[in-house]
């Protein structure tokens, strides 16, 4: 997506950030109840309180992930739109939501938590991961490294305003500058433009950065609280010294006071041993809402430049695939009528993306963002919490741009942390867990910290599920290894070092076709990839598991259809119009807490220890978080109740039946009466409405 320029934008992008939260938590609570935390789970009574305190943190992301889908579908509906709570089943590979790394059921492992890291990498640590990593590959002198930078940066992460400085001598002389997606063919211009308006503290901050970037040789960056200066669009006038952040520098905190800076870094580039190049950029708030020059025309005024800007440009345009786009809208001010593919590469970086969408709209004086009645909103009163905050779950209210901007804020907040104090953010509790953990593992290579559950368990090959999600491609020669049936040392190491995935030493080879194709199996089953032989390369793949027990297969079943049940009440909440309070509270006091702890919560505990195929005896089904595509709001509001009734009776009848069978847990027949009062309830609610 080329900006968030409308309405209809930000709905899009709003919509995919309800599907990845939504995705997010299932991945997080299915990991969490993988591990084994129970007494009577074989397991050292050292290791005991560890895994206890792993399962809790877990959860407990989870559970703030459910708020932040709840918070996604508020700022929906205050800009007039419907909640969402689709999203596609799993897995999905890589790029299908932006850039950002697989989505797919595992256990709880080492490597799972390392991509759990990866989901909530603070932006700043994702772009200089990067920008190392291209300069390594495709880096051929500072001007190629520059442009590494610049579009990584400028693109990728759509900062506003950075300058690149060259190596002359022994001194480092400024080359360029540049703003946001923009180029311009007069850099003088360009730089009086981009710092017209900011204050002169940023300047101060960016000479400083770049002199302790090229003297230390390392990494500089200096941030700010999010929410400083960001909370309401800014204003010139605002006084310098307030508010300073404390633990920032004067210059940069005043800055931040004013609206005019967020945060501010620099990056040696290195060849050798020499400092060849610094950049330094920095992500400032707006001024006004439309400062930039129009984008599509600046672009084409860069394109009638010399051969090394219009190379330069043209790579860069190539590379994101919107060169089409930018012609068939040159005529026009630059928006289109229907939003393009979101780009981005961490969930940090695309709401902050939606942030700029909301301050760029919310300001502008010919549109009435905030549409949506303000009570339309589910906050904790509405979920029937005893407090706000309580279990870590507190949706806020959106009622105008400053509230929509601290709402996304503690999303990020709590996702990546705030600069410098990331310990109780997601990223930070994953780390701390996959520094345990690791060193749990070191000292006993042999400690399992997750019952044997199956990878991507489905029941049904919905249309929307990738049978086999792509991992990465190896161009060394490993053909005739896989072929004797041997794991080549080559291969091991790219599961490791490409798709942090570390592959058991026992591990068996399959061969499907000799010299084509071959299937790698963890001998419990657990994980099934598949290598397939293209030229010069050969490609890796996950795949799923197809339940193939019975039992695990109907239990699966009852999970989902339970699960259903409380998705179409949770979009008849968020989305309700006449319902009446007590019409609210009953929603929510069955949605929420019965139907999640005493339902979802029993069937997940049960279906991590139900037997998912006869071909392989320990492994465990584990549950499959499967969505039909007729998932819809249930528009008619009495009806709603008796289609939730039929459903809630179908699903007690089918606890009784299965209780009935010995493969059953003794927690069966308790789930039976748990669900079966439910159901009567919902008969209850219903006799009293008439559908209309």
């Amino acid at each position: 997506m080329i900006g968030i320029d409308s309405r209809r934008d930000l709905i899009y992008a709003l919509s995919e950030a309800a599907a990845i939260e939504h995705a997010l938590l299932c991945q997080y609570l299915f990991a969490g109840y993988s591990i084994r935390r129970s007494p009577a789970a074989d397991v050292p009574a050292t290791r005991l309180k560890d895994l206890q305190s792993w399962a809790g943190t877990v959860l407990l992301v989870a559970r703030e992930e459910m708020e932040h889908l709840g918070t996604v579908c508020n700022l929906l509906a205050s800009i007039g739109a419907a909640p969402n709570f689709r999203r596609p089943n799993f897995p999905q590979p890589t790029r299908y939501f932006g850039e950002i790394a697989a989505f797919s059921l595992e256990r709880f492992s080492f490597d799972t938590v390392r991509r759990f890291a990866e989901f909530e990498k603070p932006e700043f640590l994702h772009l200089r991961e990067t920008i190392i990593r291209l300069i390594e590959t495709y880096g051929g002198g500072p001007r190629d490294d520059l442009d590494i930078v610049m579009e990584t940066i400028g693109v990728d992460g759509l900062w506003d305003y950075g300058e690149s400085w060259i190596l002359a001598g022994d001194e480092l002389e400024f080359a360029t500058v540049w703003t946001g997606r923009r180029v311009s063919r007069r850099v003088d211009e360009l730089k009086e433009r981009a710092l017209q308006g900011s204050p002169d503290a940023a300047r101060d901050v960016m000479a400083r950065l770049i002199q302790e970037a090229y003297a230390s040789r390392r990494w500089i960056s200096e941030a700010v609280d999010p929410q400083a200066g960001m909370d309401a669009p800014a204003e010139e006038d605002t006084p310098a010294d307030e508010p300073v952040v404390e633990g920032a520098s004067t210059a940069l905190g005043a800055a931040a006071g004013r609206g005019g800076l967020n945060a501010a870094a620099a990056v040696p580039i290195i060849i050798g041993d020499r400092v060849r190049a610094v950049v330094a950029f920095l992500y400032r708030t707006y001024h006004h809402a439309h400062e930039d020059d129009d984008y599509v025309n600046t672009v084409f005024d860069a394109l009638n430049e010399g051969p090394d800007e219009t190379n330069r440009l043209a790579r860069l345009l190539r590379r994101h695939d919107v060169v089409k786009s930018m012609v068939a809208t040159a005529s026009t001010d630059g928006r289109g009528l229907m939003p393009d593919r979101l780009d981005f590469s961490t969930i940090g970086g695309f709401y902050r993306q939606i942030r700029k969408g909301f301050l760029a709209l919310g300001t502008d004086p010919f549109l009435q963002l905030f549409i949506g009645p303000v009570d339309a909103q589910i906050t904790s009163k509405e979920i029937g919490l005893p407090f706000p905050g309580w279990h870590n779950v507190d949706p806020g209210r959106i009622s105008d741009l400053t509230s929509a901007l601290k709402a996304i804020d503690q999303i990020i907040v709590e996702g990546e942390g705030a600069p410098g104090h990331n310990a109780t953010s997601h990223y930070g509790r994953f780390l701390a867990i996959a520094d345990e953990l690791g060193s749990a593992l070191a000292d006993d290579p042999a400690f399992e910290p997750a019952a044997p559950v199956a990878s991507n368990p489905v029941v049904r090959l919905h249309s929307d599920i990738q049978p086999e999600v792509f991992l990465f491609e190896i161009t060394s020669d490993v053909s005739t290894p896989l072929d004797r049936g041997t794991l080549p040392p080559a291969l091991v190491d790219g599961f490791l070092k490409r798709a942090n995935i570390t592959l058991a030493i026992d591990a068996r080879v399959d061969v499907v076709e000799k010299g084509i194709a071959w299937r790698i199996t963890d001998p419990r089953g657990r994980q099934v990839f598949s290598c397939r032989r293209a030229p010069k390369r050969v490609d890796v793949y996950q795949t799923i598991t197809r339940l193939e027990s019975e039992f695990a297969v109907d239990l699966a079943d009852l999970f989902n259809a339970a699960y259903e049940v409380m998705l179409l009440m949770l979009i008849r909440l968020y989305a309700h119009t006449d319902e009446s309070a007590d019409d609210l509270k009953m929603l929510a006091g069955i949605a929420f807490l019965p139907l999640m702890t005493q339902v979802l919560r029993p069937l997940t505990e049960m279906l991590m220890e139900a037997p998912a195929t006869p071909r392989y005896p320990a492994l465990r089904a584990g549950p499959t978080f499967e969505i039909y595509h007729d998932l819809r709001m249930l528009p008619h509001r009495d009806g709603a109740w008796f289609i939730f009734h039929e459903r809630m009776q179908d699903i007690a009848d089918e606890c009784g039946r299965l209780a009935g069978l010995p493969e059953a847990s003794p927690r069966m027949p308790l789930l039976h009466r748990n669900v079966a009062r439910l159901a009567d309830r919902l008969g209850e609610i219903a006799a009293a409405k008439r559908p209309s």
